[in-house]
């Protein structure tokens, strides 16, 4: 949901019926719609930005819709792109691109006796950050994108946007992660990914390791955040804050809560 000018947007799934987006006046009538959008699909993430929004829906593939909405009593699709995977969270990073954080989608393919082969679902793979460029309404594209991980690769993110800084005076995101291996799930990892997306284009500067408190009888709260001040980059971890170096990474203290 967001309310913009006076009126309230609205994007709704209804189960085996579509997608739709509505906008409502400040009396709750609805003035404007489009429905039954992408049927047999789910919305995973929802932007709005001033006259446009951005719905991401998901099934198999990851269309990503463009809605015209200056005009709030005849909103419009402009534009859609398609890919693998799905995007959670989208996150304006300038006037004409969005970072998405979501999940790579794997192809699952059956082939019959005369060798045809049938896509009959998808499998999880890692992380994955994209950013897409948006300044064409009709023509929206995956500049680039990082996949993170292999199957079994969580974060909190994909549910909480609270739980992604974002520094965009150096275009950096930092978010907590859990880094699954399924060939080697011995080297799975957890901590804060640390990901540049300046100049168009998205690196992975680094990886804050997860310590475990070592406190044993008291209660710990689940709590995992990155925070900034300054030149110190702050990653909070249940029972334990660290800092680092903003541009080394390097740590340079710790706090334990007790």
């Amino acid at each position: 949901m967001d309310e913009f000018e006076g009126n309230l947007r609205v994007a709704t799934t209804v189960w085996n019926e579509g997608n739709n987006l509505f906008v409502l006046d400040s009396s709750l009538n609805t003035i404007g719609s489009v429905t039954g959008l992408a049927k047999g699909e789910t919305i995973y993430s929802v932007r709005f930005m001033g006259d446009k929004g951005y719905v991401v829906t998901f099934r198999t593939m990851d269309p990503l819709f463009v809605f015209d909405l200056s005009d709030p009593t005849a909103p419009k699709v402009t534009g859609e792109l398609k890919m693998p995977g799905f995007s959670n969270y989208l996150h304006p990073v300038g006037d004409d691109l969005i970072l998405g954080i979501g999940m790579e989608t794997r192809e699952l393919i059956e082939r019959d006796s005369s060798g045809k082969e049938t896509v009959v679902g998808f499998r999880q793979g890692g992380l994955k950050v994209s950013l897409f460029d948006v300044s064409d309404m009709g023509k929206p594209k995956e500049v680039t994108n990082l996949v993170i991980g292999e199957s079994g690769s969580y974060s909190e993110a994909l549910y909480n946007h609270k739980a992604v800084m974002v520094d965009a005076a150096s275009k950096q995101i930092v978010f907590d992660a859990f880094i699954g291996r399924d060939k080697d799930w011995s080297n799975s990892q957890q901590g804060a990914l640390v990901i540049s997306y300046k100049g168009r284009n998205i690196e992975q500067r680094g990886f804050l390791k997860y310590e475990a408190p070592e406190v044993y009888g008291k209660y710990i709260p689940y709590g995992r955040r990155a925070a900034y001040i300054g030149n110190t980059l702050y990653y909070i971890q249940d029972g334990i804050i660290n800092a680092f170096d903003y541009n080394s990474l390097v740590k340079t203290g710790t706090l334990v809560l007790k």
